[in-house]
């Protein structure tokens, strides 16, 4: 079951308790649901498999942002109360309550599709990094598609597609998806890049991730397993590589590296706040980036450590007609 809304324009605040008012009734009974909302300046329709709360569709940038004119999907699962937001600006997902936030948005992200949206899961595709195509590739800066969403569970799939724009920049065939699903106390992301041609190429990628911390200086990060287990330390020129002497780790002071062929689990514990959030690797993703800019006011550093998911340790082929995927989870809870 579904209901279509149809408004010429859409505007966050102002229109989803119209919104609301409209489809309540029968739609309301899917007691776990997918609410599925395009918002942006220019969006004509609006499909709805069930009512989300407003506070899911509306505050998720309240302090970070002046202005979203970008589309957006919101997934809520009423039996937990969790709820995530996927931008189709970039395929990111801006906003994940487990019910409390658990991704940060930095404090110079804008909203508008000019840039990658700073924050939240960013996929940095096909490359990772500087090289030979832009920072951390292409996939974070094109606009997404829906290509799938259930009328009765909280998942939706995007698609980003080979186009004259990406082959300016790189020069392959190939269909990147994302899927995106609440699954109890945490959540499930899928990354899978389709090679839709017939020769192999290459890439590395990593999610960027961005975790909300109420004090860097009070957060540890820990891995299972973690002591004697290689860094790079990419703040070093050259790059730094020694074995870690502990499981857990502070931050004190400006954090880039890697940690390679390290599947973890990893934990951001935030002791301050009293909230441990997990990172688990399901499958594909092969190593762990850190990075936390100590010191970066203009991006508001104390709120935010990125523990990121990748591959970036070594290139992933994929041969013509074949695909790779990459699934992860989180779960945040008190402790």
């Amino acid at each position: 079951m579904h209901v279509a809304v149809r408004f010429p324009v859409l505007h966050p605040r102002e229109d989803f308790q119209r919104i609301e008012s409209v489809i309540h009734g029968p739609v309301a009974m899917l007691k776990r649901s997918l609410a599925f909302a395009l918002v942006g300046v220019s969006v004509a329709n609006a499909f709805f498999m069930a009512p989300a709360p407003r506070a899911s569709a509306t505050t998720m940038l309240a302090g970070k942002a002046t202005l979203d004119t970008l589309d957006r999907v919101v997934l809520t699962d009423d039996a937990t109360g969790h709820s995530a937001t996927v931008h189709l600006h970039g395929g990111c997902i801006t906003s994940y309550k487990a019910p409390h936030e658990v991704l940060g948005i930095r404090a110079d992200a804008v909203f508008t599709g000019a840039k990658p949206i700073a924050g939240g899961l960013q996929i940095c595709w096909p490359q990772f990094g500087p090289g030979a195509i832009q920072q951390h590739g292409f996939a974070r800066n094109l606009p997404w598609e829906v290509s799938a969403q259930s009328m009765t569970e909280p998942e939706v799939t995007l698609v980003l597609k080979e186009s004259a724009e990406s082959r300016k920049i790189w020069d392959q065939a190939f269909e990147l998806y994302l899927t995106v699903r609440l699954e109890g106390d945490h959540m499930l992301t899928r990354l899978t890049a389709k090679n839709t041609g017939k020769t192999p190429w290459d890439f590395t990628s990593a999610l960027h991730s961005y975790y909300s911390v109420s004090d860097i200086s009070k957060t540890t990060i820990i891995g299972t397993s973690l002591s004697g287990k290689t860094f790079v330390d990419k703040t070093q020129d050259p790059f730094v590589s020694a074995p870690l002497p502990a499981s857990e780790m502070g931050i004190t002071k400006f954090l880039e590296g890697v940690i390679p062929d390290y599947k973890g689990p990893m934990a951001l514990h935030d002791k301050a706040r009293r909230v441990r959030t997990t990172v688990e690797h399901v499958k594909g993703w092969n190593d762990y980036i850190l990075w936390a800019p100590v010191g970066n006011d203009g991006m508001g550093y104390k709120s935010f450590v990125c523990v990121e998911s990748g591959a970036v340790s070594k290139p992933v082929t994929v041969e013509g007609g074949s695909e790779w995927v990459g699934e992860m989870k989180i779960s945040s809870r008190a402790g």
